[in-house]
């Protein structure tokens, strides 16, 4: 039933491999002559198998584009660039920041890295390498191109799915999921968020989506959390378990380089000596705070999305209290909170497609989504981590911040 999907467990396989046999791993398994042709063979291993799997969504791209107009195309990127000038005098970082700075750095020679904790966040940095934008700034150009594509295609889907203004639209955008790229920019966060979104699109195929997801496990290791609920409800039942076999495929070759020792895994991502749930425990206030601003106003229209689809629309009301449930978990694994809980971003835009669409969108609930959206551009996005507390940055988000909490 899996045949032809061979190709693309292999792929994955391959690619696995290349992320976890960092160079301190290959000391260890193969002598120091392998090691010194280790990083050319890697480069053009991960090119071919990366390319393998972007052939389905290159396909299914250029079939959409053939069938858009100019006024399909221009007027989403149109859109991102106006929301990027006005996110940028909102809130604003310029350059990479914290760890968004390791992964420029890695862009400059991906395939000679340790084991560490973004190893497992290699698709970003090697992508940026075949491009030949290494280094902090050219990455951060990268990181830019990345992020304006995303919007782009948000706003695509929106148009699609949820029609929204573009003030509406724009304080969607001060979630989480988009607001953190310019907030703290350099993670690669967007990249998924870009395959995330393609799964998401209904004239995409299910071996586009596929590839998609698996990409997303490259890209972020613990994408397969939300990308489990996308697959359940946007992949077909084979590509299901073709999904499932490379989650795990990718597990067994990380416990595989490990020597079974899933503690010294678990433990190489601890901060400060301590795991995630261990700072969620021990700020369980700024949990809540955290989880609260990656959405800020907008936790209504998932909630109410909710509980009205509970009574006709059951599935929509599982997938959309999933996601954050599955949002929530990735928070407890990490203590970047607000920035982690911006995964759940399908289920916001569940909600909106549910909310926007009749029979639920008469006019006062269209009046009463416009007033969360009015409310919620209001209201400062901060960034929230277990270990700094709220953070502000430039702009008129961070001068707003301030002056309420004076």
């Amino acid at each position: 039933m899996l045949a032809e999907y061979w190709w693309a467990l292999l792929c994955l396989l391959s690619l696995a491999l290349i992320v976890h046999l960092t160079v301190d791993k290959l000391i260890l398994f193969f002598n120091t002559d392998a090691k010194t042709i280790a990083p050319v063979l890697k480069a053009v291993v991960f090119f071919v198998a990366f390319v393998a799997l972007v052939i389905p969504i290159a396909k299914d791209s250029w079939s959409i584009w053939r069938k858009s107009s100019w006024r399909d195309i221009l007027i989403p990127l149109a859109v991102a660039l106006g929301v990027m000038v006005v996110s940028m005098a909102l809130t604003f970082q310029r350059g990479p920041l914290a760890l968004g700075v390791d992964y420029s750095l890695r862009s400059a020679s991906p395939f000679t890295q340790i084991s560490d904790w973004q190893n497992t966040r290699l698709l970003m940095p090697a992508l940026s390498y075949f491009l030949l934008l290494r280094g902090t700034w050219p990455f951060y150009a990268f990181f830019l191109a990345l992020t304006f594509l995303f919007i782009a295609m948000l706003y695509s889907w929106t148009r699609a799915h949820a029609p929204l203004s573009l003030w509406e639209f724009l304080s969607l955008c001060t979630a989480s999921f988009v607001v953190y790229q310019f907030q703290i920019p350099g993670y690669p966060d967007i990249l998924v968020f870009i395959f995330f979104l393609l799964v998401m699109r209904s004239d995409f195929g299910p071996a586009a989506k596929l590839s998609a997801l698996l990409l997303a496990l490259i890209a972020y290791e613990a994408s397969f959390i939300i990308g489990l609920i996308l697959a359940w409800k946007y992949l077909p039942r084979k590509e299901q378990i073709a999904y499932l076999l490379g989650i795990g495929i990718y597990g067994l070759v990380w416990l595989g380089v490990w020597n079974l020792d899933v503690a010294a895994i678990l433990s190489s991502h601890n901060v400060e000596g301590m795991s995630g749930l261990q700072w969620v425990l021990q700020h369980p206030t700024l949990e809540f705070f955290g989880v609260l601003a990656a959405f800020k106003a907008l936790w209504v229209v998932m909630l109410w999305a909710a509980s009205s689809a509970v009574p006709l629309k059951r599935s929509e009301a599982a997938f959309i209290l999933l996601i954050i449930g599955g949002g929530i978990l990735m928070t407890i694994s990490a203590v970047d909170t607000s920035r982690l809980m911006g995964y759940a971003f399908p289920a916001l835009l569940s909600s909106l497609a549910l909310l926007t669409n009749p029979p639920a969108s008469g006019t006062t609930g269209r009046r009463v989504l416009s007033l969360l959206f009015g409310v919620n551009l209001l209201i400062p996005s901060v960034y929230v981590g277990l270990n700094s507390g709220p953070r502000t940055f430039r702009g008129l988000y961070g001068r707003l911040y301030r002056w309420l909490t004076q």
